[in-house]
């Protein structure tokens, strides 16, 4: 193979990971400023799912590893049910875990459920706030 290429590959997959790690750290961000609009510090996406299965997208879900008791059986996705900020970190609430950790989340998942919150926002809702159905 030619070294240019080969060069260019790694040059690129550099950048890559980098972006990669910056969206992680912006999206925990994100979700971190959301968390703190309560007091509580825990926000239900129940709402968010509402709003999202009205207009004809899917909820927010995560891989899930299996837990504590990998050898059980459980769902291959989990659906996010709310998130939860506890010592500075992030847990999720999902169909198989109530505290499942920012750490187990992949990124493209992470990216997932904060573009769903954009959109949510940018619709003129407030995630925790002023949600989807409130003025019903």
């Amino acid at each position: 193979m030619n070294n240019n290429f080969i060069e260019r590959f790694d040059s690129t997959y550099e950048e890559y990971l980098k972006s990669v790690g910056k969206m992680r750290k912006l999206c925990i961000e994100m979700l971190t400023e959301v968390c703190n609009r309560t007091e509580s510090k825990e926000i239900s996406l129940d709402k968010l799912k509402n709003f999202l299965r009205d207009c004809g997208e899917g909820c927010p879900t995560v891989s899930y590893d299996g837990g504590d008791f990998p050898e059980t059986d459980s769902n291959c996705y989990s659906t996010v049910d709310g998130i939860l900020l506890k010592n500075g970190v992030i847990f999720f609430d999902i169909e198989d875990d109530t505290m499942y950790h920012e750490d187990k989340v992949m990124v493209r998942e992470l990216i997932d459920l904060c573009d769903s919150i954009v959109v949510y926002e940018g619709a003129g809702f407030v995630l925790g706030v002023d949600e989807y159905g409130d003025n019903e």
